[in-house]
C-alpha cells in the first residue's frame, strides 16, 4: 500500500552502476558524480550470525552454486 512500485519514479535509469553484459564492463552511474563521499560511520563490528551467514553464502557460490562464467568476470 505504501510501497512505490514504479522503479522509474524511485530510481531513474542511470543512477546506479550497471554492467554491459556483452563486454563485462561496468558503467558508472550518476551517483559517482554527486560530489560527497560516504564517510566512515564507525567501526565495522558485525554479529556472529552475520559472519556465519556470509560464510554459508560463500561456500555455496564457490561450490554447488557456482556458475560457469563467474571466474571470467573477475579475471581468473
Amino acid at each position: 500500500m505504501f510501497r512505490i512500485t514504479n522503479a522509474r519514479e524511485y530510481c531513474p535509469f542511470g543512477t546506479f552502476d550497471c554492467e554491459d553484459t556483452d563486454t563485462g564492463d561496468i558503467i558508472n552511474g550518476s551517483w559517482h558524480s554527486e560530489g560527497q563521499a560516504v564517510r566512515h560511520l564507525g567501526i565495522n563490528n558485525h554479529s556472529q550470525a552475520a559472519n556465519s551467514l556470509r560464510d554459508k553464502y560463500a561456500d555455496y557460490f564457490f561450490g554447488e552454486g557456482a556458475v560457469p562464467w563467474q571466474y571470467k568476470m573477475i579475471g581468473l
